[in-house]
């Protein structure tokens, strides 16, 4: 099981989420000049996963928000927009962490045509993603060795 944490009336509990929930879970990275996120459907996959400290989650219960809010993370203009208060290093931006969250983009909408767009868009893109990753043998047995 998924372990997840929240803050209920005050007090930390502590949440599973089964393989068998239909829960899409949106990761996207707390370190690096720009924010990179994907969906997990927990069925899809056969092995126990802990979010850790450098990623942040959000649960939703549709997986039209889920790929609408990928489309906006992984998108050049608000990883654009946040460069200017974002923390620098020698080499540049870094440390998206909540940065990206404070660019404006409107809370998804199942009736807005745009938003439905997106999403299929980073829908598509997730496909191909993950047909690339199928196919290629470096990655299969790099998955294969972390089993």
């Amino acid at each position: 099981m998924d372990l997840r944490y929240f803050k209920s009336t005050g007090n930390t509990k502590l949440q599973s989420i089964h393989k068998s929930s239909w829960i899409p879970i949106v990761l996207y990275n707390s370190s690096a000049k720009d924010a990179n996120s994907t969906i997990v459907k927990r069925e899809d996959i056969d092995f126990e996963f802990i979010v850790e400290s450098v990623t942040y989650v959000f649960f939703t219960s549709s997986l039209n928000e889920a790929y609408y809010l990928t489309a906006i993370f992984n998108s050049a203009a608000p990883n654009k927009m946040m460069k200017d208060f974002q923390a620098r290093g020698l080499y540049g931006a870094r440390h998206v962490h909540k940065k990206i969250l404070d660019i404006y983009y409107p809370r998804f909408d199942a009736g807005d045509e745009t938003h439905l767009e997106l999403a299929e868009l980073s829908r598509a893109a997730h496909e191909k993603a993950s047909a690339y990753t199928a196919s290629n043998v470096k990655i299969v047995t790099l998955v294969q060795t972390m089993r």
